[in-house]
């Protein structure tokens, strides 16, 4: 590799260092060809870069680097491989999957959110290392518990809740809308029934007036019979 080669490389590497919010320093040394093939294979199965690089060239493109990377100088030494993941846990379980059939890949150092961790002893906590959006999905349901706990009251005595505002429903309506509909009823025939003594006491004024004129009118015809009989007398005297 020439120096344009190696500046090309530094470069690219900065990049990664810079783009990655984690990423994993590996000790490969005693894995043959076939078992970093199957490494990286597994590696790419699960969207993370892997590559075997020189300890300078990692020096150098951590120096180029916008973040501190210093801690990070004292383990570039031997073998050196570099894992370069999204997920924080990914590169973690991976190494603690490959190593149940091989001693190899040992973690020298992993920078993780601007956190650095030294030593392979960080493994276990490394692979149980939650995503962001799991995360996130946790503190979503600590935000819903509450509510969640709510509801689930609200749910195994709904029936109970029904049944007393049904109960309410039932006696509020009789209370104040029947008594009154019938009260309303009740006055309302009332009413009906003096308008019509007041129409038939009507009618009987009315009859009693008619018969009383009748009365009237018979008399005066009787009087004038009356008068007519002692007209003719009078006639008869005058004339002889």
């Amino acid at each position: 590799m020439n120096r344009e080669e190696k500046n090309t490389a530094i470069e690219e590497l900065s990049n990664k260092f810079n783009s990655y919010d984690c990423f994993y320093i590996t000790d490969f040394s005693g894995l043959n060809v076939d078992q970093i093939n199957k490494l990286r294979k597994a590696c790419y199965e699960k969207e993370i870069e892997f590559t075997v690089i020189k300890n300078t060239l990692v020096k150098k493109a951590l120096e180029k680097s916008n973040n501190k990377y210093e801690q990070l100088y004292e383990v570039l030494n031997g073998p050196t491989s570099l894992f370069f993941a999204k997920i924080a846990s990914s590169p973690a379980k991976i190494l603690k999957d490959f190593r149940k059939n091989y001693k190899k890949p040992t973690i020298k150092a992993a920078w993780i959110d601007t956190e650095i961790l030294l030593g392979d002893e960080h493994l276990d906590a490394l692979a149980s290392l939650k995503s962001k959006e799991e995360l996130i999905g946790d503190i979503i349901g600590l935000l819903k518990f509450p509510i969640q706990k709510v509801i689930s009251a609200l749910q195994s005595s709904g029936d109970k809740i029904v049944r007393i505002i049904e109960s309410m429903s039932n006696n509020t309506e009789p209370i104040e809308d029947k008594p009154k509909t019938e009260a309303n009823i009740k006055s309302k025939e009332n009413t009906d029934n003096e308008s019509d003594e007041n129409a038939d006491d009507k009618n009987e004024e009315l009859k009693s007036e008619t018969k009383s004129d009748n009365k009237t009118e018979e008399q005066a015809d009787n009087t004038d019979e009356k008068k007519e009989p002692s007209e003719d007398k009078e006639d008869k005297t005058n004339n002889p």
